[in-house]
């Protein structure tokens, strides 16, 4: 879980990791974890059933952790983000830390 700040109200954020999957974005093929955020706010993204995040979807690298694409509803429609480029410096901190982690 993850605290949220905002100027009048600390939120509480849980995210639930549910399925691998293959992922093709700019960056290149990755073996990706989906998530979808939960929360009990509602701002910018709009609040669904069952408390989660309205449309919002995080894939990330199985292996680094590195956030590969992300996809938000917003009041105007949605909104969507994926990685374009990978520096060589940015992947191997992400590979030392997951290895780190483990």
């Amino acid at each position: 879980s993850l605290t949220v700040n905002t100027e009048q109200d600390n939120w509480e954020i849980r995210a639930k990791m549910l399925r691998e999957e293959k992922l093709r974005v700019p960056a290149g093929r990755f073996r990706a974890l989906y998530f979808e955020p939960e929360y009990k706010f509602e701002g910018l993204f709009k609040r669904q059933v069952r408390d989660r995040a309205g449309g919002v979807k995080i894939w990330i690298d199985k292996a680094t952790h590195i956030p590969l694409k992300m996809s938000v509803e917003v009041f105007v429609g949605r909104i969507s983000v994926e990685l374009e480029k990978i520096t060589t410096i940015a992947a191997e901190q992400a590979a030392a830390y997951a290895r780190d982690e483990e």
